[in-house]
């Protein structure tokens, strides 16, 4: 539930903190301590991985990437202290998420393991299966109900699957709602709109101020429906670069209409939420703070009469174009003037690469997002590189990729905006 808006609160400083532990569901969490619970949303290029640590010290990993991620994830628990876990969270079986947490069942003492109850539907989760029960490691089989309390005051209860899981590993992901005070995530796998639709049907409670998006952003989840249901504050989306067009450009419009801040571990590395249960902010490896005050509940009493919103004089929109694609030496670039009176928001906007064809078609992994909240002013243009001696110097330079895109053979570089939609293209070479 929504809370009304109360001044007052005086924002706290972020301590980078990991994640932690099961106990049985009868238990009873305590009211929040003075210390901040931290989620980690660990960058892990295509994949998922979150570190969760209690107030009280306890442990928990939410997926932890592929095999090749697997060593950067126990270095990054390290570094920052962790010398066991206390509860380790594998959502669903599919490589991108549970391939690295081998290397931390082989690494770390690991105390209680949570399995959706597939099958091994491929090596690396019959690898994962195989270092558990080496380890002797025991584990549950969560199912939608079921809660927990990690540590002195966390909660966790399971808002899916139900009995049996079938057989689409994506839709039958753990989903965990995690509170502490007047904070709450959502945790959500690879579910997509039909497990969502599922969900919502059974009136589960998914309202959350922070929300994992699903599958990386993908358009196969985040329906408008469960996106208007959870009304996170805060989207963090965990991506990589990556073949499938993640995230959709459709799904960062859907998440900026329910009034979420996204943020992207592609573009801003591991990203980090700590609340105190009161208040929570948000920092990332490339953003600054973001502090968001939640509000005090005060019962029994009614909010307000709302002002009526007075009736606004349109303001004019950005006349946003692809300028010039340019190759010198080892750099190339796409230029995108801002032609219009107006600044414009790019966030969710998008160039995409069309090599040469009948029709052309997109190049492979040839896709620039902008960063999340990047402006271009009225009258200004920005230069998004591309090649061996490509470079970032934001906002009037950003870098695309160390690898070549242009084609001078015939290529076209379009630009669309945040629902997807063609703003701009500009030819270079034959294809049109």
């Amino acid at each position: 539930m929504k809370r009304i808006p109360f001044p007052g609160f005086v924002a706290f400083v972020l301590v980078a903190a990991l994640l932690t532990v099961l106990s049985p569901a009868t238990s009873v969490a305590q009211s929040p301590t003075t210390t901040p619970f931290a989620v980690h949303f660990v960058d892990v290029a295509q994949g998922d991985a979150a570190w969760l640590k209690t107030p009280d010290g306890v442990d928990i990993i939410i997926d932890g990437g592929r095999k090749g991620q697997g060593s950067h994830l126990l270095s990054y628990l390290q570094d920052h202290g962790v010398a066991d876990i206390e509860v380790m969270v594998a959502t669903h079986p599919d490589a991108d998420h549970v391939g690295g947490l081998i290397t931390l069942v082989n690494r770390l003492p690991v105390h209680q393991v949570l399995l959706n109850g597939q099958s091994a539907t491929t090596q690396t989760y019959q690898d994962l299966i195989n270092a558990i029960a080496a380890k002797a490691v025991p584990t549950v089989v969560p199912r939608a109900g079921d809660t927990f309390v990690w540590g002195c005051c966390v909660t966790a209860r399971t808002v899916h699957p139900v009995e049996p899981p079938g057989e689409d590993t994506n839709n039958a992901s753990i989903v965990l709602r995690i509170s502490y005070g007047q904070t709450d995530f959502l945790f959500t796998g690879d579910i997509e709109e039909a497990a969502e639709k599922a969900i919502l049907e059974r009136g589960e409670l998914v309202e959350a101020e922070v929300l994992k998006v699903a599958h990386h952003g993908s358009k196969s989840g985040s329906s408008t429906a469960f996106l208007n249901a959870v009304s996170p504050e805060v989207a963090v989306i965990s991506v990589g670069p990556n073949p499938y067009g993640h995230p959709s450009g459709e799904v960062l419009a859907r998440l900026s209409s329910v009034g979420a801040s996204i943020y992207r571990t592609d573009l801003q590395g591991t990203i980090v939420v700590e609340t105190n249960g009161e208040v929570y902010s948000v920092r990332s490896a490339q953003v600054v703070v973001y502090t968001v005050f939640l509000p005090l509940v005060i019962k029994e009493v009614q909010p307000p009469t709302p002002t009526p919103t007075p009736t606004l004089t349109p303001v004019p929109t950005a006349d946003v174009v692809v300028g010039h694609i340019q190759y010198s030496g080892r750099d190339e670039y796409v230029r995108i003037d801002n032609r219009g009176t107006v600044s414009q928001d790019m966030t969710g906007w998008f160039i995409q690469s069309y090599a040469l064809g009948t029709p052309c078609y997109p190049a492979s992994n040839q896709r620039f997002y902008f960063p999340s909240g990047y402006v271009l002013p009225a009258g200004a243009s920005v230069w998004v590189h591309s090649g061996p001696d490509s470079f970032d110097n934001p906002p009037t330079d950003l870098r695309w990729t160390s690898s070549y895109i242009w084609n001078n053979d015939g290529d076209v570089g379009v630009l669309y905006n945040a629902v997807g939609q063609e703003v701009d293209r500009y030819a270079y070479g034959g294809c049109r």
